[in-house]
């Protein structure tokens, strides 16, 4: 299985935004929140692809999530507060994780990729989203788990854990379960 080279990937996502913006404003200017999540929605589509496929987040997609997290909240009127410490809690449980695994089994638990995702999610939700996030992304999770192993161990199974952190970003955008930043 090979990657694909990140300009690739990153011409894509954002040709793809590209057109879903333009299919919009063909279809006749949405309100900017509307605007604002579908193109959040295919970022995250992506996302979910391209980790499923290569059990990878690259920077490439990330880093732009989080600085158009940044760039909602000052859009918003929201607060730069929340969205700088959402970024930097979202980065450093899954920093921390890691290193806690590593030091217990000597290999990776979780990628940073996953990190910097949950980094976008604390910059576009704020740190108080990052609780219900996670309980979504953790429970949905484990669910898949039980299904794909049919409830029988399996001490090497490996999952990309983006998916289920872009569900959980994706319901705490959607749904009001947390205060707006």
């Amino acid at each position: 299985m090979t990657r694909p080279r990140a300009n690739r990937l990153t011409f894509i996502t954002f040709a793809t935004m590209v057109a879903i913006v333009a299919a919009a404003i063909v279809l006749g200017y949405p309100s900017p929140p509307i605007l604002v999540s579908v193109v959040l929605l295919a970022a995250l589509i992506g996302l979910c692809w391209f980790d499923v496929r290569y059990m990878i987040l690259p920077d490439a997609l990330t880093f732009p999530l989080i600085l158009a997290g940044f760039c909602w909240t000052w859009w918003a009127g929201g607060s730069w507060t929340l969205s700088l410490v959402g970024a930097a809690i979202g980065y450093g449980l899954v920093r921390v994780v890691n290193l806690l695994w590593q030091a217990r089994r000597g290999t990776d638990g979780m990628g940073l990729g996953d990190g910097k995702l949950l980094a976008a999610t604390g910059a576009w939700l704020g740190a108080f989203a990052l609780a219900p996030v996670l309980l979504i992304a953790s429970a949905t999770a484990l669910v898949s788990i039980l299904i794909v192993t049919q409830g029988r161990p399996a001490a090497r199974l490996t999952i990309p854990f983006g998916p289920f952190i872009a569900l959980g970003f994706w319901c705490a955008w959607i749904l009001p379960i947390v205060p707006e930043v």
